[in-house]
């Protein structure tokens, strides 16, 4: 994880509400010169967490909040969340080491034992949506529908009447407090965090953003690849519409 200074994590999180709706697509693409083609990104890679984030979630209270920030890295135009982590010492912003392009498959050989968070097979299955998801569907996935208040269930006006909804693009996801105390027992100071991108599309019908930002959690420093051992968690609350008062 790198610290953002303020500016930075500013410019990066207004980018993505400007960005135009036929550009979102395109800030997932990375071009392979070798290849000649482009690969769409489907991840974050953020390293070894950072002491300010473990000092964080290891003292949690009621005045700690933790959200996945949607950015756009203006010198490059591509995608570029962050991590926006507020205590009682400030707002620290904490970004990404490097796009990922590659999500693996990931093992599940003991898919009946206990385990925090989501499973193995649903990270690989909202993975997958996101790697096989057709071009002209991108921008879609991170808008919904809500009333004009924000509620979800219009406005009433006279008893009767009710102002049309319109679609909202989600700008962060806020982490849950069972995400946080999931957090709070597998992390280690070498733990290192990726976040996956997926697409779940049970979200849409339930009036829910598609768009699913998975985190691994993991402390096998020495594996490249996602271990069956790591910790997978799913990030539901999209704001908007969940957004805090």
């Amino acid at each position: 994880m790198k610290v953002l200074n303020e500016t930075l994590a500013s410019k990066s999180k207004s980018s993505w509400p400007k960005l135009r709706q036929e550009e979102v697509n395109n800030c997932f693409e990375i071009y392979d010169e070798q290849n000649e083609e482009y690969n769409r990104i489907t991840g974050a890679y953020f390293g070894q967490v950072e002491s300010s984030f473990l000092d964080a979630i290891e003292n949690w209270n009621s005045s700690s909040s933790l959200s996945f920030c949607m950015g756009i890295d203006k010198n490059t135009d591509l995608f570029s969340p962050f991590f926006e982590l507020m205590d009682d010492s400030g707002v620290v912003h904490l970004g990404m080491e490097e796009q990922l392009t590659k999500t693996f498959i990931s093992p599940n050989t003991s898919k009946y034992q206990p385990h925090l968070g989501v499973s193995v097979d649903y990270k690989n299955e909202v993975c997958t949506n996101w790697a096989l998801i057709p071009y002209y569907l991108v921008s879609r996935i991170f808008f919904q529908t809500i009333s004009m208040d924000g509620s979800g269930h219009g406005i009433s006006i006279s008893g009767e009447e009710q102002l049309l909804k319109r679609p909202k693009r989600v700008k962060k996801f806020i982490i849950q407090t069972e995400d946080i105390d999931a957090m709070k027992s597998v992390l280690q100071p070498q733990s290192t965090i990726k976040v996956h991108f997926g697409v779940n599309y049970g979200h849409s019908a339930n009036q829910q953003i598609a768009f699913t930002p998975v985190i691994e959690i993991s402390n096998n420093t020495g594996l490249a690849l996602d271990d069956e051992g790591d910790t997978f968690l799913d990030f539901v609350g999209a704001c908007p519409p969940a957004c805090p008062d």
